[in-house]
């Protein structure tokens, strides 16, 4: 079952879209969606590198924003987002379940700002 595809009113972009790639163009030059503002221009830009493809924090932001949750919401709470995901690249890149012991010791050492990488390498040990 696929997600829903919910609409920015104010982009006209679904998340969907930006993760196919499927930008459609509405009238503006630059092939984005949408009437031009620095916060559609900002996420236009970002969808449009070819050369790069779209980091995870753009896309939480992008979900976010389309679910209704303002800046401040969504710049307090992306930190602790994306320490999450780390610490789940930790347990990918080890390949099993971590214990409770591992699973606080990863979390700190994220907080302490060490890379997945060197957390692995840690764990290791």
């Amino acid at each position: 079952m696929e997600p829903e595809a919910a609409s920015d009113g104010e982009a006209g972009l679904t998340i969907r879209e930006a993760v196919n790639g499927d930008v459609p163009s509405a009238g503006r030059q630059d092939g984005c969606v949408g009437i031009a503002s620095p916060s559609t221009d900002a996420q236009c830009n970002a969808l449009n590198r070819a050369d790069a493809p779209m980091d995870i924090e753009t896309l939480l932001t992008a979900a976010l924003r389309e679910a209704g949750y303002g800046q401040d919401a969504i710049g307090s709470a992306m930190p602790r987002i994306l320490r999450i995901l780390e610490a789940e690249d930790v347990r990918i890149e080890m390949g099993r379940a971590l214990s409770r012991k591992e699973r606080e010791y990863v979390r700190l050492q994220l907080e302490l700002g060490l890379s997945v990488r060197e957390v692995v390498a840690g764990l290791k040990k």
